[in-house]
């Protein structure tokens, strides 16, 4: 079955917990399940099977409130005990795979709740009530977790607040030629859900995970550790700060995991509580820097790998304060270690770091990813668009008046390219204004 096939389904209610007023799961045992076109009569039995309700299918929260005290609960918003009566649910909606490739779950349309209430007969004392959704949304591209997750109701209503307030700015002020400021939020969204997406959660959770090189407020990180179970360590001079509705978000996903704790371990709940609970993101205090920098690994230039790419700042501080962070220790052997088993470098508008990313990626043979931002034409004024710069064993080779200055955002793109010449090197445009381009590179097989 694919991410779009029409079934019907009836199971024994096994769990039911609405986790927040626009998400609800539902857990069913014993599940009978007909796939409407496979045009065969043959039924699959399921022992688990997991049942999706949310407000973005369709379903008004009025709607998943009576649901869930149709299914006796006492109260919709906190979890449940199944009471001793049999409960079956007979119902019809569409698929989706998980991200184990190989479990389904149900997002239904059309739910029937029979409740036996009595023993004297099959059917005599059963009570049936129907539930239907409102409207029936397109699914096409959306998946459990894209853009920080369905679950996360708080960052939908920030998304719903920001598209409105552009279309606002957009409408009212036509004629102004100052460009409408996206939230970072929004930016780092897009991007974990855009690696997601080009590289797989399996390649991002291996080894030591994702490195964020200046990811400054952490953002992304706690985007890739919080919604989708990504190891992520953040390496910054500055300690990162989450907004009060990241903090709300990673306290609200620790209440719902207490609201799991009686729950069958189905597929999805196993996935849920592995992406709330087991993941934390890292903090790494220190500047990373590159052969071009002036305080730079230029042993990297004679071939060795034994100088570190990070400038170290002492920090005490190696504990979880509250911010959704863990400190690490600044030791060179366990930070080269750190970059030689992650997955994967990326840089979110790191600005002076970009050129550094790309010199540890290809010194420890690592994929990369950035969106580069400022180009810093004084700074590193060696940078051409054929991709040299002083860092190179050789010197630039072309003819005179081949290549120019990198002194662009464009030809900072080209030098990127360039300069990365034994990676296999791509472009992508991020849906969001600004500098969205992304310049990255291919994973690599282990």
């Amino acid at each position: 079955a694919d991410g779009l096939t029409v079934v019907n389904c009836t199971g024994e209610l096994a769990f039911a917990s609405l986790l927040s007023k626009s998400f609800g799961l539902i857990v069913l045992r014993n599940v009978s399940f007909n796939c409407e076109s496979d045009g065969s009569d043959s039924l699959k039995v399921f022992p688990l099977l997991d049942v999706i309700l949310k407000t973005k299918d369709g379903w008004s929260c009025l709607s998943l409130e009576n649901i869930y005290e149709s299914l006796s609960c006492d109260k919709p918003v906190v979890n449940k005990a199944i009471n001793k009566e049999i409960t079956t649910l007979q119902l019809t909606g569409y698929t989706e795979v998980l991200q184990d490739g190989s479990s389904l779950c149900i997002h239904p349309n059309e739910l029937k709740i029979c409740t036996k209430l009595g023993t004297d007969g099959p059917g005599d004392d059963t009570n049936v009530k129907t539930h239907f959704m409102v409207q029936r949304v397109s699914r096409e591209n959306e998946h459990l977790g894209d853009d920080g997750g369905d679950i996360d109701s708080i960052n939908t209503k920030e998304t719903k607040t920001q598209d409105s307030d552009t279309t606002k700015k957009k409408s009212t002020d036509k004629s102004s030629s100052t460009r409408v400021k996206v939230r970072k939020g929004d930016r780092s969204n897009k991007f974990a859900s855009w690696l997601v997406q080009e590289y797989g959660m399996e390649y991002l959770r291996s080894g030591s995970g994702v490195v964020d090189v200046a990811g400054g407020s952490g953002s992304l990180s706690f985007q890739l550790a919080y919604a989708y179970g990504i190891p992520c360590t953040v390496i910054d001079p500055r300690r990162p700060k989450l907004s009060k509705k990241q903090k709300t978000c990673i306290s609200e996903k620790k209440r719902w995991s207490k609201l799991l704790e009686g729950a069958p371990v189905s597929p999805l709940v196993a996935q849920l509580l592995k992406e709330w609970l087991s993941v934390v993101p890292r903090y790494l205090k220190g500047y990373f820097l590159g052969v071009e920098d002036k305080e730079g690994p230029k042993a990297l230039l004679c071939g060795s790998t034994d100088e570190s790419f990070i400038k170290f700042i002492d920090d005490t501080d190696t504990d979880d304060d509250g911010d959704g962070f863990i400190s690490l220790q600044s030791r060179a052997a366990d930070c080269k270690q750190l970059l030689l088993n992650c997955s994967i470098l990326v840089g979110l508008h790191p600005d002076g770091p970009t050129g550094a990313i790309l010199d540890c990626a290809i010194v420890y043979g690592k994929p990369f990813a950035v969106l580069p931002c400022c180009v810093f034409p004084h700074n590193y004024n060696t940078r051409r668009t054929c991709g040299y710069h002083k860092g190179r064993l050789t010197p630039c080779s072309c003819i005179q008046g081949s290549c120019a200055s990198v002194r662009s955002y464009d030809e900072f793109c080209k030098h990127l390219e360039a300069r990365s010449e034994h990676h296999s090197v791509s472009r992508y445009c991020l849906s969001f204004e600004g500098r969205n381009t992304v310049i990255h590179s291919r994973k690599i097989s282990t």
